[in-house]
C-alpha cells in the first residue's frame, strides 16, 4: 500500500507515499519539488535549504545588496511586480486561477486540489451487521460543497466464513473459501519475491518504465496521478476502518506473510485501488492525448494492476476477494477526477455498489471483469454483485485538476508525437 499512512502513516502531512516525504518523495523520484523543475531531480544543483545555504546566501547579499541600496526606496522596488510605474501607486496583481496555478509548486496545488475533492465526500456506516459480517460503508458524495450529500459508493464484505471456512471444517459438502486460495497463491512466493519488495510503496518506477515517460519529461503528469493516488487512499482507509476485515494471518497463523502485515485491514485493497486509479487514469489521459495507438497502453497497465493485486496474496497479506471492490472505488475515484478536470464535457458521476455480502462461495475472476461477471453459481442466485448507474450528470469543476490534467495532456503529446511539436 502506501507505506506511509501506514498505507498512509508517513503520509503525515504528506509526509509518506514511501519516499513521498512531503510530496518531496515520490518513491525515489526524488521529490515532487523535482516535478516542478527544481530539486534534486535536476541534474547538478539543488533548492533544499540548510544551514550551510543560508550561511552562503548571508555573505553573497552583503556583497551584492549595499545597505544604501537596500534604504533607497526609490531602487527597492526596481524590478519587481510591485514597482511603481511614472510614480503611480503601485495595484494588484491580476492572474487568473491556471497563471496562479503555474506560479504555484506541486505540493501546494496538491493541497490545493485534495481540499476540493475531500470538501465534498463524507461516509455514512450502515447499521444492522450480523455476527459473521461487518456493516456496509457508503461513500457520499455532494455536486458541490453546498449540496446535499447522497450516496456515491457503497462497498460491504463477505461473511467471516467466506473468508476463513471455519463453519464448513469436516464437511462433506465444504467449498472453497478465500483462506485456501490464500494458501495455494503462496507457492509462487520465490518466483514473485522480487516483484512482491518492489512493489510495496506505489509503483510509479514501474510505470514510468511501461510507458517510457519520466517525472522529468512529464512531471504534471505524475503530479495529477499522485494527487488521483492520494485521494484514493483517503477513501479506502475509510472503507478498511469502518469494514475492519481481518488480514489472512488474523484468521490463521500458517498464513506467514512474507512482510511485515500493516496494522489496518485487508478489505478493500489499497495496493489493488492504486493500480487501478493509475491504470484508468492514464489510459484515459494516452486516449485523450493520441487519440489513437492507445489499446497497448490500457492493456498492459491493467495486466500490470491484476499482477500487483494478486502479488499481495502471493505475499499473504490480502485475500483475493479484497480486489474486486478495489476495483469498483477505482473506476469510481478515476471518474470523478475526469470530471472535475472538466476536459470532457460530457463526463458524468455514477454511483457505484458491490454487494460482496451475497457472495457465498470463494470464486476467481478479473477485478476490472466484476461489473460484467455473472455471480449466479457464487452470490446465491445473484447474477450481479457490482452495479452501477447514473448519478451526476455534472459536479463542480477544480481548476487545480483543470490544470494539471491539460498540462499532462500536453507532455502526453510531445514525447509520444515528436514530429507534431
Amino acid at each position: 500500500m502506501l507505506n506511509g499512512f501506514n498505507g498512509f502513516n508517513g503520509f503525515n502531512g504528506f509526509n509518506g507515499f514511501n519516499g513521498f516525504n512531503g510530496f518531496n518523495g515520490f518513491n525515489g523520484f526524488n521529490g515532487f519539488n523535482g516535478f516542478n523543475g527544481s530539486g534534486p531531480v535536476s541534474a547538478g544543483f539543488s533548492l533544499t535549504n540548510s544551514g550551510s545555504l543560508a550561511a552562503a546566501l548571508i555573505q553573497t547579499t552583503a556583497a551584492t545588496v549595499s545597505a544604501a541600496e537596500a534604504n533607497d526606496l526609490a531602487l527597492r522596488g526596481f524590478g519587481s511586480v510591485w514597482a511603481p510605474v511614472d510614480g503611480a501607486p503601485p495595484e494588484p496583481r491580476k492572474l487568473g486561477d491556471m497563471d496562479k496555478l503555474r506560479q504555484r509548486d506541486a505540493l501546494t496545488r496538491s493541497h490545493l486540489a485534495t481540499l476540493e475533492l475531500t470538501s465534498c465526500v463524507g461516509f455514512a456506516p450502515r447499521v444492522g451487521a450480523s455476527q459473521n459480517a461487518p456493516c456496509p460503508c457508503a461513500i457520499l458524495l455532494r455536486e458541490n460543497p453546498a449540496s446535499a450529500a447522497v450516496e456515491w459508493v457503497l462497498i460491504s464484505a463477505p461473511s467471516i466464513d467466506f473468508f476463513s471456512g471455519r463453519h464448513t471444517i469436516g464437511r462433506s459438502d465444504r467449498k472453497i473459501c478465500e483462506l485456501d486460495r490464500v494458501f495455494a497463491w503462496s507457492r509462487q512466493r520465490n518466483d514473485r519475491i522480487g516483484e512482491i519488495l518492489t512493489q510495496m510503496p506505489p509503483q510509479f518506477a514501474y510505470w514510468s518504465t511501461m510507458l517510457g515517460i519520466s517525472p522529468e519529461v512529464a512531471p504534471r503528469f505524475y503530479e495529477l496521478l499522485a494527487i488521483s493516488l492520494n485521494f484514493a487512499m483517503l477513501l479506502t482507509q475509510q472503507l478498511k476502518f469502518h469494514l475492519d476485515v481481518p488480514r489472512p494471518v488474523e484468521m490463521s497463523p500458517l498464513v506467514q506473510p512474507i512482510i511485515t502485515t500493516p496494522s489496518y485491514s485487508t478489505f478493500p485493497s489499497g495496493h489493488a485501488v492504486e493500480a487501478y486509479v493509475f491504470a484508468l487514469i492514464a489510459s484515459k489521459l494516452f486516449s485523450q492525448a493520441l487519440e489513437s495507438r492507445t489499446d497497448n497502453v490500457k492493456r498492459v497497465l491493467f495486466r500490470f494492476a491484476r499482477r500487483v493485486a494478486e502479488n499481495r496474496v502471493v505475499a499473504g497479506l490480502h485475500f483475493p476477494i479484497d480486489a474486486l471492490p478495489s476495483y469498483v472505488l477505482a473506476e469510481a475515484v478515476s471518474e470523478l477526477i475526469f470530471a472535475r478536470a472538466a476536459m470532457d464535457p460530457t463526463a458524468t458521476v455514477d454511483r457505484h455498489h458491490f454487494e460482496g455480502k451475497r457472495l457465498e462461495v470463494s470464486h476467481e475472476v478479473d477485478p476490472a471483469s466484476v461489473y460484467s461477471t455473472d455471480w449466479s453459481a457464487f452470490a446465491g442466485g445473484q447474477k450481479q454483485i457490482a452495479s452501477r448507474a447514473r448519478l451526476f450528470d455534472c459536479v463542480e469543476k477544480s481548476s487545480v485538476l483543470r490544470f494539471l490534467y491539460g498540462e499532462a495532456l500536453k507532455e502526453i503529446r510531445f514525447k509520444c508525437q515528436p514530429n507534431q511539436r
